[in-house]
This record gives structure tokens, sequence and C-alpha cells, in this order.
């Protein structure tokens, strides 16, 4: 009877299973030059689009488009006409203290009657009906007198909301920034909805810009970058991360960053495609160190040959 042998190679004998590689985009990136070119677009760090609290007639345009203003700097100014003839009604009330001061003289003279009729009621002179009236009648001055005083601290206020409803008719930059759309000209009627112009401050710029996950380890709050555009010449600028995500994309596995670059001169504009290249900082400590070393052992071979 013939048996059958089954050759194995040695090497083979009391292996395991094969281990799983893994796919290459799965393993953490080791260093920052590992790290897959990340690309963003720039954008303005803030944007505000300016407009009426309620439907007003645009009067003034204070700027133009395409012109920088500084932060408090007027920008346009709606018709303000009746609303001043309202601040200068609030005003006259507000400051007045007529009522106040006639309530206070009826509230004492109240007082001398109620007391005169109680000087009468000892000799039993005066009724009681005659006292309780008296009382009733000094309690309601006074009364009246308090009244008289709340209503002027309600129109001081009244005067306020009106102070406050003209400045809104006045629009001043919140921040500064580029004019960089005029939606309206003056003379037009402006509904509650729209806005008059877009201010945008494009210094500095912000990007954002998606990771990938293997890459979480090497990128922080606060890390210098390089931000160079693709499709423009200009010379590439330093920057820094300003904010880390902390919830990745489950999806796509990647995170957020949002950069920040100096943009003093205006130079560079908002939407344009700019690489973002991390910065080792420990690498720059690293070479800064060694180049150290080399100059002090240069001066000392010249020093002592």
């Amino acid at each position: 009877m013939l048996v059958a042998a089954l050759t194995v190679p040695l090497a083979v004998v009391g292996a395991g299973p094969p281990a799983a590689s893994g796919h290459p985009a799965d393993k953490p990136t080791d260093s920052i030059h590992e790290i897959p070119e990340l690309i963003g677009i720039t954008k303005p760090a803030k944007t505000a689009s300016l407009g009426p609290v309620n439907a007003q007639t645009l009067a003034t345009l204070h700027v133009t488009e395409g012109t920088t203003v500084q932060s408090g700097e007027p920008l346009f100014s709606f018709d303000d006409t009746t609303q001043r003839v309202r601040v200068a009604t609030a005003r006259a009330e507000a400051e007045s203290t007529l009522d106040v001061e006639l309530a206070k003289a009826q509230w004492e003279k109240a007082k001398l009657e109620y007391e005169w009729f109680l000087s009468l009621d000892t000799g039993n002179n005066a009724s009681s009906k005659e006292l309780n009236d008296s009382r009733a009648d000094m309690e309601i001055a006074r009364l009246e007198f308090e009244l008289a005083k709340f209503e002027l601290a309600q129109s001081q206020r009244a005067y306020e909301r009106e102070k406050i409803a003209l400045d809104q008719l006045h629009l001043a930059a919140p921040f500064s920034g580029y004019v960089s759309e005029i939606m309206h000209e003056s003379g037009e009627a402006v509904d509650q909805q729209e806005s008059v112009l877009t201010l945008v401050q494009l210094d500095p710029l912000h990007i954002t810009v998606d990771c990938p996950v293997t890459a979480a380890h090497l990128l922080r709050d606060g890390q210098r970058v390089e931000v160079q555009p693709i499709h423009v010449p200009w010379k590439p600028r330093s920057g820094h991360i300003l904010m880390r995500q902390h919830v990745a994309n489950a999806a796509s596995q990647t995170f957020r960053i949002k950069v920040a670059v100096d943009n003093p001169d205006l130079l560079w504009m908002a939407g344009v495609k700019v690489r973002v290249t991390p910065i080792d900082e420990r690498e720059s400590v690293t070479s800064a160190d060694h180049d150290s070393s080399r100059r002090a052992e240069n001066k000392d071979t010249h020093e002592h040959p």
C-alpha cells in the first residue's frame, strides 16, 4: 500500500497565517515631510454685509467700492429727517420736570389739608367723612407724584431709545477692512433684508485646509506654516495654525485646520488657491544648533591652527 507524502517547504512549517499588511493610507505619518500636499483657499478673516434695521432710504455713501477703511469710519447714512424730529420731541419730554413739580406741589397741598382737618378733629369740628376724604386725597396726591417721577424716567429711556435709532441710520465700519461690493446708491430705497455694502477684513487672511487623520499628531495650534500661492507668482509667506479641529470627518478620515497669514500690504487676495506646508520647528532648532556648532568650530580652527 502506497502512502502519499505531501512535501512542505521547511520555511513554511509552523508559520501562522500571513499578517495583514494594511493600507499605506491607514498608517500614521512619521514626519511632517510625509504629509500629503495640503491645499486651501484664502478667505477674509471677517465679512460683514451691512444694511438697515428697518426699510430706509439711502441718503449718502461715504465710501466707494474698492477702498479701505479704518474701524469707526463712516460708511453710509440713511435719511434721518423724521428721526431727528422724534429725538427732539423725546429730548424735550425727558428734560421737562413740570409734571413732577406739579404733582409734588399737589401732594404738599393735600398733606397740609389733611393736617388741618386732623387739627379740627381734635376739637370735634370736623366729621369723620371729611377727615377720611382728606386722608384719601393726600394718598392719591402722593401716588400721582410717584407716577409723575416714573413717567419722567420712562421719557428719559424713550429719549435714549430714539437716539440709538438715530445712530443706527449712520453706519460706521465695525472693523478695519476693504469695501468689496456696494449694492445700492444714494437715493435708493433699501429693504430690511437687503445690504448696502460688504466689508471684508483681508489682514490677516484665513485658510481652511482638510488634513488626513494620519498627520493629526504632527499638527498643533500655533504651529508655523509656509503658505505659497499656486497660480500666482507671489512669494511665500509665513503663517500659523489658528485652530486644529478635534472632530474628524468619519467618512473622509480628515480633520480641518484653520491657518492665518498676515497680509498688511493687502497684496494677496481672498479666493486664491494656496499650498500650505507645515514647518517642523524641532528640525529648525536642530539645524540652528548645528550651524552654531559649525561656526564655533571654524572660529576655534582659525584661532588655534
